[in-house]
This record gives C-alpha cells, structure tokens and sequence, in this order.
C-alpha cells in the first residue's frame, strides 16, 4: 500500500501557518475593540473611495496609505470586509480622511498669458507667474484683463483662472500614498474652468469657494464664477456631477445644468444651460482690428461671452469679452490662425454650452488711410486716386470696379510706389467702387481696404445758342439721361458772385423775361435721379444787345430841321 507523502512531512506543512494564526487572532482582537465604533465613523466622517486593484488587501492597503497597522481592523469593520486578505478587485471601500496620513500638496503652472502675478503666503510682493511657477497652500493669482493662467495639480486636475480674476489657494493635501487629492480654491473674483479627469489613477475633490456658495466635484468639467456686483455665485457643469452648498443647504448640478446662489441665500434650483450659439455665418478669414463679430440671435440669450484661443483645445486663452448684444468686439491681436468660442448667457446669468469657430486673421500690413475719392464721394471724368503713405510699404495695390465687381476690375495697377493714380483716360459717368493694399516686403499683401463706391457724374451740359426776342431769352440744352433735372444760374460775372438767375427746372429749357443789355454768363448742373448734383459746367457767355426805344424820341426832332 503507498504512502501519501503528504502524510510524511506534518511539521512543514504547519510551521507556515502559525504567523498566519496569529495575524487573523491579532486583527479579530483588533476588530473586537474598534470594529463596532468604526462603522459609524466611516459612515460619518470625511472619507474618500478607494476601487480595490488586483493585488490589493487590507493589509497592503493601510500599509501604504494609512498612518499605521493599527486601523487594520477598523477598515475591515468598516467596509464589512469578511477576509482582510481577500479584494475582489473593483470593491469600494470606504476610507475617513483622518485615518490617512497626508502632506502638503502643489500646483504648478502649464500654460498662462498677458499679465499674470503670483504672491506668496507672508510675502507682500507679487511675482511674474512663468511656466512650471509653484503653487502651495496660501498663494494668490491675480489675472490681468486679456490675461489667463492654467494650474495643473498634482492629480492632473486643472484649473483655468480667467481674465480679470483672481484665487487663492486655501489648502492642498495629498493623502496616503498618493491615493487621494484635496484641493480647496477661493475665488475671490472673476471666473474659473477646472477640468477633474474622470479616468484618474487616485480619486480626488477639488472645491471652488466663493463669498456666496461653495462647488464641490469629484471627477467633472466645470465652470465657477463670483459677481461682485450681484455678489452672486453661478455654477455651470459640462461634465459629471457637482454638489453646489449654501446656507446649509446643498444643490446638485448634474450636466448640461447650472445653478446661481444669491449672498446670504440658498442656491437656486438647477436649470438647462443655453445651446451653443450658430456660429456658421461667420467668416473663415478676417482682415480687421480690433476683430468684430456678428452672430445670429440665440433665443432665451441675454447676452454673450466669447474668447479667443490659439489652439483647437482652447487652452491657449489670448483673451475673453462679453457683450450683450450680438455684436462680439475682441482686441486687437497679431496676424494668424485661431479659434473662437462662443456661449450665450440667459437671464441669470449662467453661460450656456460653447460653439467653436475656427478663422484666420489677415489683418497686416493695413491698408492706407484713403484720401480721395471717400466713399460715396465724386470724381471727374478722368478719376484720380489718393491714398495716405503707410509706413511699412514697399507699393500699392489699386483696384477700380465697375458693375462687374472687383472679380472683373476696370483698373488694376500691382505695383504703384506712389500715393497718387490717375485713371489713364476719361471715364463715362456712372457708379464705381475703388479699393487699395499695402504690399510690404516683411509681411507681403495686407488686406484690400474698404470698398470706396465713387461716381463718375455726367458733366453739366452745354447751352445751345440762345434764342433772344424783343421780350424774352429761351436757352435750350440736351438732357443726357431719363429722370434727370436741372439747375440753372444767370449772372454778371463770370464767378457767379452777382446771380440773377437760379432755377431747380425739370426741363433742358429755360424761357427768361429779357434781360437788359449786356454782358451775362451762364452754366448748368444736372442732378440725378437719386438727387446728386454733378458739377457745373464751363461758364458760357452771351451777350444781349441794348434796346433802341430812345431813337425814336429823336423823330420829331428831325421833323423841325
């Protein structure tokens, strides 16, 4: 019959087992004493969640992240965990925050621009904030307008302190080994965005704290914002969940959802954020500074925000401005490609969901300051141009449209080094448009200035040769154009200075009373059918003859001789 040699070798089969024993007799014991009153704190206090990993037990975990051995038993209590030694991974436990051990947490800054100061607890003089710049409990950031600066902790939460805004680090903690994050963030002024990752190694909370409410999040996208002037706090999620508290009572805000707590009041009910904004009407390319923008109305908008990034992820803020108009006017900023993003906001206050434009700016060199002829202005027959010198350019680039457009210009010169053109010959009347760039040899062709609409007017006609009777003077022309009217001037001089004659008239006909002997001039303008009066034209003369009445008083005179 065989041996089991199993059976063979009792002693080492059991050695191993002792420290075992002894352990689960030490932890029973432990659990005895602690176990029961451990319940209730885990419950109770200040706690953070841990998902057990694969590996994980009791024993590992609060060698790690816990101040001693000690509160192996109460975390087994706790989380009615039936072997310390055996997780199935993805279990939630429950862990207070005062069983942890934990240090002082940082910041640092990723990205910032414009005019961004950082000052230290205790130091009374602000820094220059510079990339990978240190935060720790107690520092201040203060955002100049058109300034922005990016905190990224030490979880990979990042928070975007706004133009015109200003935090305050109140506390930050790191808990255990790297298990678990604190960040507490006063916001003294202004706006903030943070961006919790859902997906982290190591839970966390950030909390934004205003004068009115305090936002609280775990894992989220949003966006916090204190009023001094409505001293109002608004809350604005995009992704996740935040708990906004006041007045001992506490809101949740769910996605797509925001919330507006008055100082002194309770928050308000949680309501849908506005829709992102229509942004398809703007344009692809701008050629202005400061940049303007147009947008189509958003039903239920109040007003709108808008800002300007130099990357798609928008994390290269260049600055913000708001209007509560659909007219959006930005700053004036450097040739180059960037994206826009727009949301409205409704009559609380709280922004909507943002929309996305992607343009790019040509907006240098600029074009010269235009001189003649201004819009809606005249020219003579043979137009000339004149445009104000720009400093950086090396020609001009002029262009003279008729009804075709400028896709079909009458004039194009390329290569004008002057600030005067003269069309190369006469012009028939009519409308037209002129448009001029400044070509420079650092930056190349600037944008097309404005289109300049410009007529050519149709000259003032010439007089046919009068028709002269013993009482009357009839001066007759050719009207150019149907529905033009006339106006008509006699004088003694040939300045006009002495009218006397000056008629508005319908008809290329003027029938006078004669006038008395002598030498007259005349001239006619033609106004156009839109009420533009052309110039006049050359001055004619004429000369009517003196009358011969007084012969007749020396007939009977010649009767007596």
């Amino acid at each position: 019959m065989a041996t089991d040699p199993r059976a063979t070798t009792p002693t080492r089969r059991t050695a191993p087992r002792t420290p075992l024993r002894w352990r689960r007799f030490g932890l029973a014991l432990v659990a005895l004493f602690g176990g029961f009153v451990a319940t209730i704190a885990v419950v109770r206090a200040e706690s953070w969640i841990y998902v057990v990993r694969p590996g994980d037990n009791l024993w590992t975990l609060t060698e790690r992240h816990l101040k001693h051995l000690g509160y192996v038993g109460r975390l087994q209590a706790g989380n009615g965990v039936a072997d310390p030694y055996v997780l199935p991974p993805g279990k939630r436990l429950r862990i207070p925050l005062d069983w942890a051990r934990r240090r002082p947490g940082k910041a640092h800054v990723v990205e910032y621009g414009g005019s961004c100061t950082l000052s230290r607890d205790g130091s009374p003089a602000p820094i220059a904030i510079s990339n990978g710049s240190e935060l720790d409990a107690g520092d201040t950031v203060t955002c100049a307008a058109d300034s922005y600066v990016t905190l990224e902790f030490e979880d990979g939460s990042q928070l975007r302190v706004q133009p015109d805004s200003q935090i305050h680090l109140d506390a930050a903690w790191v808990y255990g080994d790297a298990g678990y994050f604190e960040h507490d963030v006063a916001l003294r002024r202004g706006r903030t965005e943070s961006n919790v990752p859902v997906q982290q190694p190591a839970a966390s909370r950030l909390r934004i704290l205003t004068p009115a409410a305090t936002t609280s999040v775990r894992g989220t996208r949003f966006r916090v914002a204190t009023d001094d002037v409505e001293a109002a706090s608004r809350s604005e999620v995009e992704r996740g969940l935040v708990s906004v508290t006041a007045q001992q009572r506490a809101v949740p805000v769910a996605a797509g959802f925001g919330s507006v707590t008055r100082l002194g009041a309770a928050p308000s009910p949680a309501v849908p954020l506005l829709p992102p904004p229509d942004l398809s009407g703007l344009p692809a390319v701008l050629e202005r500074v400061p940049v303007r923008f147009s947008l189509t109305a958003l039903p239920d908008a109040a007003g709108y925000r808008g800002g300007l990034a130099g990357d798609v992820e928008l994390k290269r803020l260049v600055a913000e401005f708001s209007s509560d108009s659909t007219t959006l006017r930005g700053p004036d900023i450097p040739d180059g490609d960037y994206w826009l993003r727009v949301r409205g906001r409704d009559a609380q206050g709280i922004e909507g969901h943002d929309a996305v434009h992607r343009f790019t700016l040509n907006a240098r060199p600029e074009p010269p300051f235009v001189l003649q002829p201004q819009a809606g202005g005249s020219a003579g027959i043979t137009p000339e141009f004149a445009w104000a010198a720009h400093p950086q350019a090396d020609h001009y680039e002029l262009e003279v449209a008729g009804s075709g457009g400028f896709e079909a210009p009458l004039i194009a010169e390329r290569a004008l080094r002057d600030t005067r053109f003269r069309a190369p010959g006469p012009m028939p009347p009519g409308h037209y448009a002129w448009r001029i760039a400044t070509v420079s040899s650092s930056e190349g062709r600037g944008p097309n200035s404005d289109a300049m609409p410009f007529r050519v007017p149709y000259p003032g006609p010439s007089a046919e040769a009068p028709e002269l009777s013993r009482d009357r003077l009839i001066i007759q022309w050719t009207r150019p154009a149907p529905g033009q009217t006339f106006r008509f001037q006699l004088a003694r001089d040939a300045a006009f200075a002495q009218l006397r004659v000056d008629l508005a008239i319908a008809e290329p006909r003027v029938d006078l009373p004669r006038p008395g002997g002598g030498r007259y001039f005349l001239r006619i303008c033609t106004v156009e059918a839109d009420g533009f009066a052309g110039p006049y034209g050359e001055p004619q003369q004429i000369t009517v003859p003196h009358s011969r009445w007084w012969l007749l008083l020396l007939a009977p005179l010649a009767l007596l001789v």
